[in-house]
């Protein structure tokens, strides 16, 4: 007498005949797999050969002991490589940073189980990794070495060190590479000091958790807002390429605005910068923007551009401002407004504005409705 097996899967039912006279249970899984990227996600900035978490998330009925890959792409997803064997599902591989920068990166987490079925899950934005503080030891000798010139991309500079002493020399290159946005925008850094600045103005539209940032604001409303928004200057989005976007306080208030391994500086840290660059009064100049070769001349500060050298490398930019009281917008060519992350009063947040006029960075406090330009600050 043949007997009918019992067929389950997760999506239906049925029988199947065994012909051996014996029911037994057989459960098919045709369902995939769920699985999410959780870091790198978009927007991080990694050191070379630095050791890092890559962590995910992963479930379904039918995994066995090795159910995960992981692929790596430099080209923003482009094409991808496996550099790794299957791996457990426990939601956490530990990866070496390759030693190579690179500002387009993304990893793919692939999940398959024992039926055959699978999903892959991507980085939602590209992360990026970069050297820094190369050594090179230099026995007593000279060394002759060619430098790109970050403005001049046709012409090199030659940098002559020489030791005549009889210790060999160490010498520090500091090489600090683009840090990418979570919208994917490139931005150029400068070392100042011990701290490590963006060299642009932020023009993020999204926090670093993906959720957009508000904008859109008439005139009559921006005057009113008590929550976080942000604004380009005259509605003219190609005022944002060179000059980023407009942020009220509240906006630099979430501690979201900034990549992964950024933040808005805090008072006290802009403090330090001015230090640094020889005091209020003349760490303005040496922040501001100018024309290399014929400072203080600019393309984007008014004359006189007083006492601009740009020393630092800061290259500051005269973005102006959208006014609290009536949503206008003011100063753009004469003076650019850099929100710190300090409170000063309930309505009020310390602000570092540069002049035209002027070779000084001043200390205010401003509304926290302004809309001014960010500079964000390595962690």
């Amino acid at each position: 007498m043949k007997k009918l097996v019992l067929i389950t899967t997760i999506l239906s039912l049925g029988f199947a005949d065994t012909g051996e006279g014996v029911s037994e249970l057989v459960t098919l899984d045709t369902v995939d797999p769920t699985v999410h990227v959780l870091a790198p996600n978009g927007g991080e900035n990694y050191v070379n050969e630095e050791f890092i978490e890559i962590t995910w998330s992963a479930s379904d009925f039918s995994f066995g002991n090795a159910p995960i890959k992981i692929y790596f792409s430099e080209d923003g997803g482009e094409t991808y490589t496996d550099n790794t064997d299957f791996e457990e599902n426990d939601g956490i591989y530990q990866w070496t940073v390759p030693d190579t920068p690179c500002i387009d990166a993304v990893v793919r987490i692939t999940a398959i189980d024992e039926f055959g079925n699978s999903a892959n899950d991507e980085s939602d934005n590209s992360f990026s990794y970069y050297e820094v503080g190369a050594q090179i030891s230099i026995s007593p000798s000279s060394l002759s070495f060619d430098i790109n010139l970050e403005n001049s991309a046709e012409e090199t500079q030659t940098l002559t060190i020489t030791n005549s002493g009889d210790v060999p020399l160490e010498v520090a290159i500091n090489q600090y590479f683009p840090v990418v946005d979570i919208d994917g925008n490139v931005y150029q850094t400068i070392q100042i000091g011990d701290q490590i600045w963006m060299a642009e103005n932020l023009k993020v539209t999204h926090y670093n958790d993906g959720t957009e940032i508000p904008t859109g604001y008439s005139n009559d409303d921006w005057a009113n807002l008590s929550t976080d928004a942000y604004a380009v200057y005259d509605d003219n989005e190609s005022n944002a390429d060179t000059y980023g976007y407009m942020y009220n306080w509240y906006a630099v208030e979430t501690d979201n605005l900034a990549p992964e391994g950024w933040h808005v500086p805090t008072d006290e840290e802009w403090t330090a910068l001015s230090d640094y660059l020889g005091g209020s009064s003349v760490a303005g100049g040496k922040m501001k923007e100018c024309t290399p070769g014929s400072c203080p001349e600019s393309e984007y500060w008014n004359s006189p551009n007083t006492g601009a050298t740009n020393e630092s490398g800061f290259t500051g930019l005269p973005a102006g401002y959208r006014e609290q009281s009536d949503g206008t917008c003011y100063n753009m060519g004469s003076i650019g407004y850099f929100w710190s992350s300090s409170e000063n009063y309930s309505t009020t947040a310390w602000n570092r504005p540069l002049n035209y006029h002027s070779s000084s960075v001043h200390r205010y406090n401003f509304n926290k409705r302004n809309g001014f330009s960010v500079r964000c600050l390595g962690d």
